[in-house]
């Protein structure tokens, strides 16, 4: 559904999303029409090894939101000081790394990091 310059749908009501506020003002209403032409997000389940960090590059670079669930954690932590990856682990090394250098790029207000539980996959995070 196209929005007017002021954000608006064609009865002029603010655009409703699931969840989120009316859009009511016109840069808001423009960003949101922008947003949608160029939408893209990235899912990475079960990227292998350095396909994870491949993914991360990808999405940094197009600024797209990702959800990552990585796996097989071999030659992942390249970078990490050894003695980082000695205290945490090269699979938890490297995730670390990986959440800084999304952090960094300055695309992503927030980077969040979580476990699903042991019973559905002991290897991912």
């Amino acid at each position: 559904q196209e929005l007017n310059e002021q954000g608006q749908g064609p009865q002029g009501q603010g655009q409703r999303h699931p969840g989120k506020a009316a859009v009511s003002d016109g840069l808001a209403g423009q960003m949101l029409k922008r947003a949608a032409r160029n939408a893209v997000g990235i899912v990475a389940v079960h990227a292998c090894g350095s396909l994870t960090d491949t993914c991360l590059q990808i999405a940094m670079l197009l600024r797209a939101p990702i959800a990552a669930m990585p796996c097989c954690y071999t030659s992942t932590a390249r970078g990490v000081p050894l003695g980082v990856r000695r205290a945490l682990g090269v699979a938890m090394a490297a995730d670390v790394q990986r959440c800084t250098q999304l952090q960094s790029a300055g695309c992503y207000g927030t980077v969040d990091f979580s476990a699903i539980p042991k019973w559905i996959s002991p290897m991912n995070r």
